[in-house]
């Protein structure tokens, strides 16, 4: 937070404003927490692996710096919270890009071995110790390993929804289709699929071995 002084009287504070000595241009800078580090990692975000971010507004002027910082604090706040509190297409959108960033292929994820390797041991030394020490001792006695129990817990949910998709083990559910539809549609336009996937999951529910029939009485 910069301090700038309108006269010898009156200054003000603008929260995450930012300028570099002998520069008349103001800058957005803010701290990126601890716990969203790993996060902006796993989402192969621009901002991964840096402590704060930067971004010159191009102007000098408090009160187009000032806009320009809330409109950014905003965008920040938002993505901010869907990384630490992700929905299901949230958390498979992320996994992919996660992926993609290494050079992995959502849809192809062995066609490139390398880069399947150096992702695959990047996440065991992300592993606890005690839980990787677990995992050796498995191997070394020809138990099996269930990677949902053993391994999933212990990583966060885009890293695990991304070792899901390499494994085979992601189950793409109607509710998967659903949330991936509404996040490219208008409001309007969400509803109403809302209403149409409605009929969809109760008529599949409905064909199930064992449901009720809904023609019994009509021709």
């Amino acid at each position: 937070m910069s301090l700038f002084f309108l006269s010898p009287t009156v200054s003000i504070k603008l929260k995450y404003s930012w300028k570099k000595p002998n520069s008349s241009l103001l800058y957005y800078r803010r701290r990126i927490p601890d716990d969203l580090r790993p996060l902006l990692e796993a989402s192969g975000s621009e901002w991964a692996g840096k402590p704060q971010i930067v971004v010159s507004l191009q102007t000098a002027d408090l009160k187009v710096a000032a806009s320009k910082i809330a409109k950014l604090a905003k965008q920040h706040d938002e993505e901010w919270e869907q990384l630490r509190n992700p929905s299901q297409a949230g958390t498979l959108a992320q996994a992919e890009r996660f992926l993609r960033s290494r050079g992995i292929d959502p849809a192809a994820p062995n066609a490139d071995e390398a880069a399947l390797g150096i992702f695959l041991d990047t996440l065991d030394d992300s592993l606890p110790t005690k839980v990787k020490d677990n995992l050796q001792e498995a191997y070394e006695y020809g138990n099996p390993v269930n990677a949902k129990r053993d391994i999933d817990p212990h990583l966060s949910p885009v890293v695990a929804t991304a070792l899901q998709i390499v494994h085979g083990r992601r189950e793409f559910t109607l509710s998967d289709c659903l949330d991936q539809y509404l996040t490219s549609r208008p409001e309007k336009a969400a509803k109403a699929a809302k209403i149409a996937f409605g009929y969809g999951r109760a008529a599949i529910e409905a064909m199930q071995p064992g449901a009720p029939s809904f023609s019994k009485g009509f021709p």
